[in-house]
């Protein structure tokens, strides 16, 4: 990945990652595509990296299936908020166990591949039983705003590599734990502060959809 996609890519990490700690809620449905164009984009890169045994995010052809990819999950999550909410709690769990399996010294590849779409699925599934109420979405957008927040940093100053994005933001997790504690303690910081700031500034706020069956 050549200089300037890397600073391009951190700078949106950055930016996203501010919105969706700061204001996830607030601004979530106009968020959830973006997030779903972000996930996408990821997903099929990952697919054809895995598939054709390239580099991440290196080649036209992971660029254009990603970049596909991501419109269509923009697109579905734009037009139907169950769909967008359903990949927002998929593409979290993932992230997570990805980024743990990672830290724990599991390499990307096929089994990172398999226990990520695992936990993508329950993830998912636990977000429909608990009727995607406010406070879950909070939860989720400042975690994964902080997540983001951390890799651009981490990625700008060269601790973490472009390879080590298959793993997604919970990756941050294996760079913290190999590198310093402060990393950690920065990440778990910013999301929870993230979670209260929102949770006091949306008291009063509601997605009519979480408002329709409760919070």
């Amino acid at each position: 990945m050549d200089l300037i996609l890397l600073i391009l890519l951190a700078l949106i990490l950055l930016g996203l990652g501010a919105v969706f700690l700061l204001v996830g809620y607030r601004f979530f449905l106009i968020l959830l595509p973006i997030w779903g164009f972000v996930a996408g984009l990821w997903l099929g890169s990952e697919v054809i990296s895995v598939l054709l045994g390239e580099g991440f995010l290196v080649s036209v052809t992971g660029l254009v299936v990603g970049f596909v990819t991501g419109l269509i999950m923009a697109i579905l999550s734009y037009l139907f908020y169950a769909i967008g909410v359903l990949l927002l709690g998929a593409s979290f769990g993932y992230w997570l166990s990805a980024g743990l399996m990672y830290a724990v010294g599991f390499e990307t590849g096929f089994l990172v591949t398999v226990v990520g779409a695992i936990s993508a699925i329950i993830f998912a599934t636990l977000t429909v039983m608990l009727d995607v109420k406010k406070h879950l979405a909070i939860i989720m957008t400042a975690f994964g705003g902080a997540g983001g927040i951390s890799l651009a940093i981490l990625l700008i100053f060269g601790a973490i590599t472009p390879e080590q994005l298959q793993a997604g933001a919970a990756s941050v997790l294996a760079a913290v734990i190999e590198d310093s504690v402060f990393w950690l303690l920065f990440w778990l910081a910013l999301a929870i502060g993230g979670i209260f700031l929102q949770e006091n500034n949306t008291r009063e706020y509601y997605i009519e959809y979480d408002r329709q069956y409760g919070s």
